[in-house]
């Protein structure tokens, strides 16, 4: 057993007003060993208390710390006492640039995407880890400007709301309209051609090359000198109006196959009207294949 007044003379408490930064959610040994030798002696794990929130202090009284003490196995007088508490607070510290730019990197998710970080949140905040997401975004008048709302979680369960003025875009290969592309005609080559470009990571994305767009068919107009979004472009028609094609018809047992020509357009497993140019009548059926109509009936063609 420590005799009693060596462990007087091994205690060396700070004023109140002057605080140990605690960078974890409990207050353990080895962070209070600035305070005395005292706690060096203590195993370095042992647990005086919770840290308190970021941006206030708790004083661990001189009655609290005597009894950690006790029950670590380090013996005290009845009439021993401590001569005043310590002050604890939670360590913070200002983010940097960088942490916050690599966080937004994370999130955008783009290895190629160029972040400039203007500003960002300034008071002092705790260690923990940076949180940015898709839908914090919110843009600003500015080309590729936006504030980004994230979330800084320093302990389990607990975090706090941190914000960033980024300029963000990417450059990525678009197919670039030419001439003017009408709805309903096939793309051909000589109406595109193929740009870098420089956008928002949000944007709506565009065809990035020659192959996605030709032979493609606009579902509405298409200005000359503008990217071509993939969501206005659909696939070919596998039959179109005026197209001869092979009918194949289901009547009873049998089946019997002419040839005819389409009434309207579609692509596979799309229903169309086909007439039978032998005797002028009009069918309806299903698109099988690009030139083929299976028509099922119970009557005659």
């Amino acid at each position: 057993m420590m005799p009693l007044g060596l462990i007087f003379s091994l205690w060396m408490a700070p004023q109140v007003d002057t605080c140990i930064s605690v960078r974890g959610n409990e207050i353990l040994a080895r962070d209070l060993s600035a305070a005395g030798f005292l706690f060096s002696l203590l195993d370095p794990n042992t647990v005086f208390g919770l840290t308190p929130r970021p941006g206030s202090r708790r004083v661990l009284s001189s009655r609290e710390l005597a009894a950690v003490v006790s029950r670590s196995g380090i013996a005290i007088g009845a009439d021993a006492e401590f001569t005043s508490g310590i002050c604890v607070e939670r360590a913070a510290g200002i983010l940097s640039a960088g942490e916050i730019r690599t966080a937004l990197a994370s999130a955008v998710g783009d290895d190629h995407a160029q972040i400039e970080v203007l500003d960002y949140t300034r008071e002092p905040l705790p260690p923990g880890q940076l949180q940015f997401k898709t839908s914090g975004v919110s843009r600003t008048g500015t080309p590729f400007v936006v504030i980004w709302y994230g979330r800084l979680t320093y302990d389990p369960g607990r975090s706090l709301a941190i914000w960033a003025r980024v300029k963000v875009f990417v450059q990525r290969t678009a197919v670039i309209a030419v001439a003017r592309l009408e709805t309903g005609r096939p793309i051909e080559t000589k109406q595109i051609k193929v740009e870098l470009l420089i956008q928002s990571p949000w944007d709506t994305p565009f065809a990035d090359s020659m192959e996605r767009v030709l032979g493609k068919i606009p579902i509405r107009s298409l200005s000359a000198e503008k990217p071509v979004p993939l969501s206005a472009l659909r696939e070919p028609n596998d039959i179109n109006p005026g197209d001869r094609v092979q009918v194949r018809v289901a009547v009873g047992a049998a089946h019997i196959g002419f040839e005819a020509v389409a009434v309207s357009g579609g692509r596979a497993g799309d229903s169309i009207a086909v007439r039978n140019e032998v005797n002028g009548r009009l069918l309806h059926g299903r698109i099988e294949d690009k030139g083929t109509v299976i028509v099922r009936t119970g009557g005659s063609a």
